[in-house]
């Protein structure tokens, strides 16, 4: 046993770093990003010769570990985007921006428009005029400017 820990060298070292990186990827975590580094990094200064005996070199990893996990991992956290994406996996979100047709005239805020090969409620996004003067009429084109579940909020197109 004492035989294999004098043997350590750079190229155990590297081989620690794959295995720690293949197990990362695998995983979908960082709890082994920084060890895999810091096994990079013992093989560097292993090859250097800074590191000479195996003792060092453990103690090198060791410390570049604590030090990377502690300086590196605030750091890839402020830059990884961990919120999810505004509209992932919500297919209605897609709607939005679309010009639909009225299919026929609204009744004050309600109506039905076709938007591909499809028809769907909708409410126009503005309050109608008093005398109706500004119904949404069979044939007129909207754009969609918001879903609110299966209502489409549309709003006339100019």
């Amino acid at each position: 046993m004492i035989e294999a820990l004098l043997a350590v060298g750079p190229l155990h070292w590297v081989a620690l770093a794959l295995v720690l990186l293949v197990a990362e990827l695998l995983s979908g975590t960082t709890y082994l990003l920084w060890p895999a580094a810091a096994a990079f990094v013992t093989a560097v200064l292993a090859g250097l010769g800074i590191t000479p005996d195996p003792l060092t070199q453990v103690a090198a990893f060791a410390g570049a570990t604590i030090l990377l996990t502690v300086l590196g991992d605030p750091l890839l956290k402020r830059f990884r985007n961990t919120a999810p994406a505004e509209g992932l996996n919500d297919p209605s979100v897609r709607l939005i921006g679309q010009t639909a047709t009225v299919v026929a005239d609204f009744v004050g805020t309600e109506g039905r428009v076709k938007l591909g090969d499809t028809e769907w409620r909708a409410q126009a996004e503005h309050a109608p005029e008093p005398a109706g003067a500004d119904t949404l009429r069979a044939g007129e084109q909207v754009r969609v400017e918001r879903t609110d579940g299966i209502v489409l909020k549309v709003r006339r197109l100019g």
